[in-house]
């Protein structure tokens, strides 16, 4: 494995696609034998406002960590990254937004608790 290489215990953000929701995790295991690499993901748990039947529990999936991205572009086409790689951009996006028009009292509101939100994880 190289320098770019996660380790345990890393922080990830995955994009989600078709079949899997947005989500955060944590690389719970990196694994090198004589076909290549993986790391394993446990994923955070996602409860719901709507309620349990729209919850998603934890799971653990395992990739190669060549698909983890150190650079994220908000489009899909880096799906899983860093999670600091994310924050990164998602606080550049909001940056973008507050520079664009005043903020409302509202949307201000909103921003301070998402930023809350985000240190508290």
């Amino acid at each position: 494995m190289n320098d770019q290489t996660p380790t345990a215990g890393a922080r990830i953000f995955n994009h989600g696609d078709m079949a899997n929701v947005p989500h955060h995790g944590t690389i719970t295991q990196v694994h090198e034998d004589e076909w290549g690499g993986w790391v394993e993901i446990t994923t955070d748990a996602q409860p719901s406002d709507f309620g349990p039947e729209f919850s998603v529990d934890s799971y653990t999936y395992r990739i190669s960590p060549r698909q983890i991205g150190h650079v994220y572009n908000g489009n899909g086409l880096t799906r899983i990254v860093t999670e600091e790689a994310y924050n990164a951009w998602r606080e550049a996006q909001l940056t973008k937004l507050a520079a664009s028009r005043p903020m409302s009292l509202y949307e201000a509101g909103q921003a301070a608790m998402l930023r809350e939100r985000m240190e508290a994880k």
